[in-house]
Order: C-alpha cells, then sequence, then structure tokens
C-alpha cells in the first residue's frame, strides 16, 4: 500500500496530511502538490439525519460492550423552548430572591421588626386594659344581664385577651374601644365596648353590646355604676 508520494517537479516523496488538506507544499521545492485522492483524509460522513443537540447515553461505560444503549437525541429548536419554560419558571424565584436575599434583607428584618413590635403592643393593651375600670365594669354588667344569661347560662367568664381598636389615657380620664369574649354553659359571643371613665369624679360611660348567636343584646348605655 503506497503511503507517500512524489513532487512532480523535484521528484522528493512527500508524506500525506493527517488532515483533510487537498494539497501540500513542497519542503525541499517549494511547489504547492495536490494530494491524491487516496491519500486524502476525509471528513466524517455526516449522521443519518438526526439533529444536532443533546445525546445522553443511558448506561455505565462497563456495560457498553456486547449491550444495546439508550439514547435520547435532543433537536436544537426542542433544547431553546426548554431553556426559555425554565426561564420563566425561574424568574418568580429570583424575585423572591431579590426580596428575601442580600437586596432584601434589610426590608424583610424591617417588615418582621415592625410586625412584631405591633402584636407584641397589642398583647400589652390587650392585657392591661382588664385591669381597668371599662373593662371591668362591662363584663359585669353583662354578667348580670339577664338576656346575657339566657343565652349562654351561667357563670360567665370573659376571654384571656381583649381587642382594643382604640384606646386613650390622660391624666384621671381613660377612653376607648374593645370587644372580648364572653362563654357560659350554653354557648358564647362577643361583648363590644365604647366607653369613658374618670378617676377623679369615678364617673363611667359605657355603651355596651353582646352579639350570641344571631342575637344582639344591648348591656348598657350611657352612665353605668360598677362596684
Amino acid at each position: 500500500m503506497t503511503t507517500s508520494f512524489e513532487c512532480p517537479s523535484c521528484g522528493a516523496a512527500l508524506e500525506p496530511p493527517t488532515t483533510p488538506a487537498v494539497s501540500v507544499t513542497c519542503q525541499y521545492c517549494g511547489t504547492v502538490v495536490p494530494v491524491p485522492d487516496d491519500l486524502r483524509v476525509h471528513p466524517a460522513a455526516p449522521s443519518s439525519g438526526q439533529p444536532e443537540g443533546i445525546t445522553i447515553n443511558i448506561g455505565s461505560p462497563q456495560d457498553s460492550a456486547g449491550r444495546s444503549q439508550v439514547t435520547f437525541n435532543v433537536p436544537p429548536e426542542e433544547i431553546a423552548q426548554l431553556e426559555r419554560v425554565e426561564a420563566a419558571m425561574q424568574a418568580p424565584r429570583r424575585a423572591r430572591r431579590g426580596f428575601l436575599g442580600c437586596g432584601g434583607c434589610g426590608c424583610l428584618s424591617s417588615l418582621v421588626f415592625v410586625a412584631a413590635c405591633g402584636a407584641f403592643m397589642i398583647m400589652i393593651f390587650g392585657f392591661s386594659i382588664k385591669e381597668s375600670v371599662l373593662y371591668q365594669c362591662a363584663v359585669q354588667k353583662a354578667q348580670n344581664n339577664a338576656q346575657v344569661v339566657k343565652l349562654i347560662g351561667t357563670p360567665i367568664k370573659a376571654d384571656t385577651f381583649a381587642w382594643i381598636t382604640d384606646y386613650k389615657s390622660s391624666g384621671s380620664r381613660e377612653s376607648g374601644h374593645f370587644t372580648t369574649g364572653l362563654s357560659g354553659p350554653k354557648g358564647s359571643g362577643t361583648l363590644d365596648v365604647t366607653g369613658t371613665h374618670d378617676s377623679s369624679t369615678n364617673a363611667t360611660q359605657l355603651n355596651a353590646t353582646f352579639a350570641a348567636g344571631g342575637q344582639t343584646v344591648r348591656v348598657n348605655s350611657g352612665a353605668a355604676t360598677c362596684r
């Protein structure tokens, strides 16, 4: 088998190229000599119509000899479509990371701090108002109200917590609005109270209603005397 060819100008023996070159330059006389077709390196034949893309072979290397392989060929257009879908799915996550990540830590911390302070203040006032004359007088009036007793029975107990929507205290005067739950053997309901109290004159004004089972009872309206 011939592994070299001659330069037509000087007769020197030339080695065929190892690349798909169609000609070589003689190193002795500088003549450009075409490479014979039978000594030329030809490019690899194109694949059998399979689109260029990602190929995944399932199976460990030691299994490849003598065993069939499972191959998936993903066309480039499908790869691009998958990338677009992935980008669309990642966009909300990036937005959340922008808010919750390094750029949003300060904002999140501030929001948590404000929420915690607000909850703390609500709890403080929700418990402390139970010591006020307004709360104690309103609960006492409800416990002694015949219609309230008829609705939920007796003894009547107030919830541990009271929800305050407005409360002011200045000197001897306090005023506010709050709600609290009352429960008895027959059921439970909500006591809604708006009122004022002046400790210097011991004067109390209460507008209190109790709602349970779709019924509303007027517990007190106007001046209230409580022990």
